[in-house]
């Protein structure tokens, strides 16, 4: 049992002077310094059991308890690597067999790096430090990390109160960083998140928004807009795991028939499944089938039935940024014939055509509030006549990134409802189950997958 000191430091986690800095840590109780330019400190943790160990809490003056469990600090020019980390399942934070008095740590490590830290390089790899359970489970314990306080975590193994890993990783944006987590197959591991850690900086051999690295997703994609889609997605996969949860992009990769596959979500729009799209593309993704919902235009497309984009008007702004307003936002020819047939063996009704894309969700369905009325109802209304099936928010982006890129891309949508019966007084239920697109576009992945095995 250690902590509960605290001392003067020029320099905090936070970057602020003269402040309080507080010890805690099992192993190294104060701060690991090396110099940037002539010594990286080097710190290795290989083949560790945690067994009973533990630290006191100690109170700062916010209130929040702070106690990290091996390490107390890392200020600047180290590298730390642990690898194959676990814990004893008797393993318990307390103060004798009184539970209720108990102190859980915080983290593994505390703060890590500040504004100005820089060379700092932490590797974890075979972790297996948390086995919660539901809080109302027989086999939950209840820690607290004060005496009047309980934590809201309930474990059976090691307890950590905010964060697994780390409290958190900062490091200057001139600087360099790089936190790396590989998960294992036959562990309880967490961690592949930093649990309200405040971090600054990104680990630069990860691209910036989605937070994937090269060979970390497969060759096809799925992208649907909301995150929440992305694990019922991945449901659907052979060993699915999550790769990466970063803004409003969600990746899980696993296995369609042997082959890696990956899903991950785009937000709403153009610009934010754009960005997806060029980073997906630079970790080594090439086929892309977007998956969503739509309103139907024409009175024949109802609720319930998929919609399959053979193209897409840029009634948008990002694909303008790519390409002349004259370009075409054109499907991928092989992906919209798989997802039609798909479609069609799954007894789905479906539609093939032209969809309308816009940046203003109440832009098509309050156009009459807005100051250009006249150029949103008239253009609707030409969009009918044209026989546009639906309308949505990402596939002209998408069409034409893809075609930036030289890479393949289709859509398939849920209608969920249709304005236009709507108005005509015409049944108009509300559809939200997006199962039947999901299914038609994995069945359409098993397709592609063995039509491209064929040409090699």
């Amino acid at each position: 049992m250690v902590g509960k000191e605290k001392f003067k430091s020029e320099e905090n986690a936070d970057g602020s002077d003269n402040g309080t800095q507080y010890n805690s840590g099992a192993l190294i109780y104060g701060s690991v310094i090396g110099n940037p330019i002539s010594n990286i400190v080097g710190i290795t943790l290989k083949n560790v059991t945690l067994d009973g160990i533990r630290v006191t809490g100690v109170e700062k003056d916010n209130g929040i308890t702070y106690a990290p469990l091996l390490i107390n600090r890392i200020a600047k020019a180290a590298k730390l690597t642990v690898d194959n980390l676990s814990t004893c399942d008797k393993y318990m934070t307390g103060e004798g067999n009184n539970q209720e008095t108990a102190y859980a740590a915080t983290s593994l490590v505390g703060s890590v790096g500040d504004k100005t830290a820089s060379k700092l390089t932490l590797s974890f790899s075979n972790i297996a430090l948390d086995g919660r359970v539901a809080e109302d489970s027989e086999k939950s314990t209840s820690v607290w990390n004060n005496r009047t306080e309980q934590v809201e975590y309930h474990t059976t193994h090691t307890i950590f109160t905010r964060a697994i890993l780390m409290e958190y990783f900062m490091y200057s944006s001139d600087g360099s960083g790089t936190y790396n987590f590989n998960s294992t197959d036959n562990k309880v591991t967490y961690g592949v998140e930093l649990t309200n850690t405040g971090t600054i900086g990104r680990n630069p051999d990860k691209q910036y928004h989605i937070q994937v690295g090269a060979g970390e997703v497969g060759r096809y994609v799925i992208l649907p807009g909301d995150p929440k889609r992305c694990a019922k997605i991945a449901a659907y996969f052979d060993d699915a795991r999550l790769v990466a949860d970063s803004r409003e992009y969600v990746t899980y990769t696993g296995y369609l028939d042997g082959v890696k596959v990956s899903v991950t979500s785009t937000g709403i729009g153009g610009p934010s499944a754009s960005i997806a799209m060029e980073e997906l593309v630079k970790c080594g993704a090439d086929t892309f089938i977007r998956v969503g919902t739509c309103g139907g235009v024409q009175l024949d497309v109802k609720s319930g039935d998929v919609v399959v984009a053979s193209g897409a008007i840029r009634m948008e702004g990002t694909s303008k940024e790519y390409a002349p307003i004259e370009f075409p936002a054109i499907a991928d020819l092989d992906i919209t014939n798989a997802l039609r047939a798909s479609a069609r063996e799954l007894g789905k009704t479906c539609h093939v055509g032209v969809v309308q894309c816009k940046d203003a969700f109440y832009g098509q369905h309050s156009p009459e509030a807005m100051p250009v009325s006249y150029e949103l109802l008239n253009k609707w209304e030409a969009w009918k006549r044209l026989g546009c099936l639906a309308s949505e928010m990402e596939s002209a982006a998408l069409f034409i990134v893809a075609s930036t890129l030289h890479v393949r891309c289709g859509s398939v949508f849920l209608v969920m409802a249709n304005q236009e019966r709507e108005k005509q007084g015409l049944p108009n239920p509300v559809a939200h189950d997006t199962d039947m697109a999901i299914r038609v576009a994995i069945e359409s992945i098993r397709k592609l997958i063995m039509e491209d095995a064929a040409q090699v």
